[in-house]
Formats: structure tokens, sequence, C-alpha cells
């Protein structure tokens, strides 16, 4: 888990692969040393760890498994069916994880947010190593905004694998077993575009740490977080006094689970405020503090 907390003019922490593959917590202390002890305080009202597993199902997390298994909802210990492990089925997915395996300096995640469209940031999102989007969201025709790079995406089950060129290394959630059904048939197509389903024990991890439904946003953030030195969010803001669209390329779209978003806000908001991650918009906090911050920040 990459996440620390520097002053903004403090050098990011690099480190050689083997060091970085390990995927502890790291951030500077004030001597200039880097603690991969644990993860930072500041994070301990959200997070107590880092995920230290393949975020993505490869043969190798499930070598010994019988079962994969997914948890039913957060705070719950049940955990439903996903599938049987078959040599067949092991044979489909990658022997080692291709997502967590490589490190990056500075990564952008791109939410779908109308706010987009207020700005012409695409040519600096597309300066970053890693630029990530979810669901449908295209670049086409918006790029001015948004700019026209996707390393990664990250789809739920209504934009299941959903990509705009062969080159975006696709993540699908995996919460159900027509998901994973779906997953392997586009698997046994051996096409060029090769999906990877999140690892569920991923969903154990965002599960036992939080106490809703995390949307695909967050997830996006935390994966982010385990694997780029530095994280800027575009995108990321549909409070009604900014006056724009749920979606960028959508503007009839109307927000969906309002309370959850409601929820995700707050740990994105500390994420914010501690230096985790920065904002690649103007006045997002201020807007979701009160009407006169908000209009005193726009103006």
């Amino acid at each position: 888990l990459m996440i620390r907390r520097p002053p903004r003019s403090t050098p990011l922490y690099s480190s050689a692969a083997s060091d970085v593959y390990k995927r502890q917590a790291i951030h500077r202390a004030k001597d200039g040393s880097c603690d991969r002890t644990s993860v930072p305080e500041s994070l301990h009202k959200h997070f107590k760890g880092s995920f230290d597993n393949d975020l993505i199902l490869t043969s190798t997390s499930l070598k010994d498994k019988r079962v994969i298994a997914v948890s039913s909802s957060p705070g719950k210990s049940r955990k439903s069916k996903l599938a049987d492990v078959t040599k067949g089925l092991l044979d489909l997915l990658p022997p080692q994880d291709v997502i967590f395996g490589k490190n990056f300096t500075r990564c952008a995640v791109i939410g779908s947010s109308g706010i987009l469209l207020r700005y012409q940031n695409g040519k600096e999102i597309d300066g970053h190593d890693m630029v990530l989007r979810f669901n449908s969201a295209r670049t086409k025709g918006f790029e001015k905004h948004v700019g026209g790079k996707t390393t990664h995406r990250l789809t739920n089950s209504r934009n299941f694998g959903f990509r705009e060129s062969k080159s975006e290394q696709v993540l699908v959630h995996l919460r159900t077993p027509g998901a994973m059904r779906a997953l392997i048939q586009r698997l046994k197509q051996k096409n060029k575009s090769v999906l990877y389903g999140l690892n569920p024990q991923w969903y154990s991890y965002m599960d036992k740490n939080l106490n809703f439904l995390s949307t695909s946003g967050l997830n996006g953030i935390l994966i982010a977080l385990h694997s780029c030195e530095s994280v800027r969010l575009y995108g990321f803001d549909v409070h009604p006094r900014h006056g724009v669209p749920y979606h960028y390329y959508n503007v009839k779209d109307k927000p969906a689970n309002v309370g959850r978003d409601d929820n995700e806000w707050l740990v994105v908001k500390h994420l914010i405020e501690n230096d985790f991650v920065e904002l690649g918009e103007p006045c997002i906090l201020e807007c979701n503090l009160n009407e006169s911050e908000c209009q005193k920040c726009i103006k």
C-alpha cells in the first residue's frame, strides 16, 4: 500500500521493484526515512492495514482452493459461492498478478462527474503514467476535458468488460456467479483483449474496513493507492452546488446510491485532507462544506 503523507514539496519515495512488490504501507517519517511497519495513523479512521494478496484472480492464488467465494456484504462473515476451482478455470487465469506486479509514479483516477466538462484538463490527465477510468466512461469527443489515455478500467456488471481500446487492462467486478460465468466465457474466447477478475479477497479487505458497500470509484482509488507513488483525482464530485450532471458523457443520468455516495465522500474527504490523494478540480471541498464557502471559492 503506497499510501504516504509527505509535505507536497517532499520528493516522493521510490524503491526497487522487489521492495515495492511487498506492498507494505509506506509513509515518510519526520526524519525523512520510510516506514513500512503499518498504515499511517491518519488513515486508521478507515483502514487498519494494507492489502497484501493478488488484486486479480490468478492460478497461483487459487492453487490450494476448491471454491471461489465472495463476502456477502460489509460486516458479515458469510460468503457466497462464485464457482468451483477446476483445472479448466486455472488454465484460463494468469499465473501472476499483472496489475499489482507493476509500480507507477504518477496516477490519475478519473471519475465520471460532469464537473470534468468545466475544465480542460485533458493534456494534464494524459501526462500521468497510469490513468484509471470506470465502466462505460468514454473519451472520444471529450478529449480536451477528460484526456484520451486509458491504461486501466474498472467495470461493474452493467458495463461488464467495456473498453475503448484493446490496450486497456480491464478489471471486472466479481460479486455474483453470473459475473464469474461471464468472465470465464470471455476468457475462453482467447482474444487479445484479456479481462481480469477482481480477487474476492479484495472485497473482503474493503468490506472489513467499511460499513457500506463501496462503489467502483472508491475501489479504484484504493487500487491506485496500492500501486502509485502519487494519486490525483478528477471528476469525483457531483454535489448539487456545482450544478453539473452526474455523468459527463450522459447528461440525462440521475444519481444512484446517494446514501452510499455520502458515506464514501467522508472517506474520500479524509484521504484528501491528509494528503494521500490530490484533487484535479478546485472548490470540491468547499462546495461539499456549505453554500457560502462554495460560492466564495467559485467566484
